[in-house]
């Protein structure tokens, strides 16, 4: 009699235990299901607040742990968080990690790679990614690629609200202006230039204060036009060079032949 009682405890334990589980010998294991559509499936019920459906940690450390769960903590939506809390140590709180070995340490494909897209189609409109301190971005990358550092929309390739320093910034540019050498250049009088100082308030072809203040300055065009400008003025000074030359030549003549009516007389 005893032992027909257990049986049938256990037998009604399985029935009740099957309603929201499955672990069959062989095939998907089911967690709060039982039509797992994969080996393993996880299907926590919405709960007010986020819903974990993986919690991990190890016994010498209680209070850290792996957390796998919903985010939104609302009802029907899915965000998926992956939250490593670490609280014992000051050590990180979650770490990944790509690792090979030296054999297939070749090749151009990247050991980890971060992917946004959509199904089979890539992002056009929204941000890719963001680095975040709580709820203040201060990394985003577009999906046109440009990546902006304490700016929501970057405009540029790289943008930064903020100092950047480096040890060494080459820039690319075309157009240098050796052409300021070349035969049948007109080189702007000195007369020239002061008229436009005075007119402008600075020097012909270099943009003003106000117009940097808004639109900012391209080093390498920058570099290029101050380049033309030193080359300009270091033809100035070549030409200055040789009046004065002429000069002193002409000076010496003249003191010769003073010495020599001198000396006639």
């Amino acid at each position: 009699m005893k032992k027909f009682i257990l049986l049938a405890l256990l037998s009604m334990s399985k029935v009740l235990y099957a309603q929201t589980n499955t672990f069959p010998t062989s095939g998907k294991v089911g967690i709060g299901t039982v039509t797992p559509t994969s080996q393993l499936q996880v299907v926590t019920p919405a709960l007010s607040g986020g819903e974990t459906l993986l919690k991990m940690k190890v016994d010498d450390a209680e209070n850290d742990y792996l957390e796998v769960k919903n985010s939104t903590g609302g009802a029907n939506s899915f965000i998926p968080l992956v939250l490593g809390n670490v609280v014992s140590t000051t050590n990180s709180a979650l770490v990944l990690t790509g690792q090979t070995d030296s054999i297939h340490d070749t090749g151009s494909l990247p050991l980890m790679l971060f992917s946004s897209r959509m199904a089979g189609a890539k992002i056009n409109t929204r941000p890719l990614f963001a680095w975040a301190n709580y709820n203040v971005k201060h990394m985003t990358m577009l999906a046109n690629g440009n990546l902006g550092i304490g700016i929501a929309n970057p405009n540029e390739k790289l943008a930064v609200n903020g100092n950047i320093r480096a040890h060494e910034i080459k820039v690319e540019t075309a157009n240098w202006p050796d052409y300021v050498f070349a035969k049948g250049y007109e080189l702007p009088s000195l007369k020239e230039i002061e008229a436009h100082i005075k007119e402008k308030g600075h020097l012909p072809g270099i943009p003003s204060a106000e117009e940097v203040k808004t639109n900012g300055v391209n080093l390498g065009e920058m570099n290029a036009k101050l380049l033309k400008k030193i080359e300009e003025l270091t033809l100035h000074l070549v030409e200055q060079q040789k009046r004065n030359d002429l000069q002193a030549q002409t000076m010496q003549k003249m003191e010769a032949r003073i010495l020599n009516l001198e000396k006639k007389k």
